[in-house]
């Protein structure tokens, strides 16, 4: 008997998609803009407040001027620290809501599709190794940590190993942020 995909097969992807689509009209607004901004007022809580945006793709330029203005009257490695756990907060809900919700309906809808990639297991291995280097970029960089989420969450990525490599990358680039600032 062959199945028909129904919206209700992948909500959490389309909350994903809606959620996307509400972050560009909240940016155009610059509500949000403002919102983050004023972090930067409460100096160390203000570093922690900042790095939870600091893990999300559409707040990540906002948090970066946060840290920035931050650093330049408090301690930048406190700063990164600070900045650094509030991201991994945001990264372990997203982590987990990728991983448990979202990547097991892209793969129901890839099998609906009749969608199989077929790589050798060659190939997988070095995906699989390389991947928590592909994902910490990911996290260090401006882009969405949804990405690097999304790609670890494929591969069954413990979600320890995953927090341990976001805050180190989380802490290296806000603490680079913090050391321009004060240059």
């Amino acid at each position: 008997m062959q199945h028909k995909l129904r919206v209700l097969d992948f909500r959490n992807t389309l909350i994903v998609v809606l959620s996307i689509i509400a972050a560009v009209f909240m940016l155009k607004s610059n509500w949000l803009y403002s919102v983050i901004a004023g972090f930067g007022s409460y100096d160390y809580l203000g570093a922690f407040l900042a790095g939870i945006f600091f893990a999300y793709g559409f707040t990540t330029a906002p948090a970066i001027a946060v840290l920035f203005i931050i650093s330049t009257t408090l301690n930048p490695f406190a700063v990164a620290i600070l900045g650094a756990t509030g991201a991994i907060l945001s990264d372990f809900f997203i982590f987990k809501f990728m991983k448990k919700e979202v990547i097991g309906e892209i793969n129901h809808i890839a099998n609906e599709l009749h969608y199989h990639p077929h790589m050798s297991k060659k190939w997988m291995r070095f995906i699989k190794r390389i991947s928590p280097l592909i994902g910490g970029i990911i996290i260090a960089s401006p882009f969405p940590d949804e990405l690097a989420a999304a790609i670890l969450g494929t591969i069954d990525f413990d979600i320890k190993e995953f927090l341990a490599i976001a805050f180190v990358f989380k802490f290296v680039s806000i603490l680079v942020i913090g050391l321009i600032a004060t240059a």
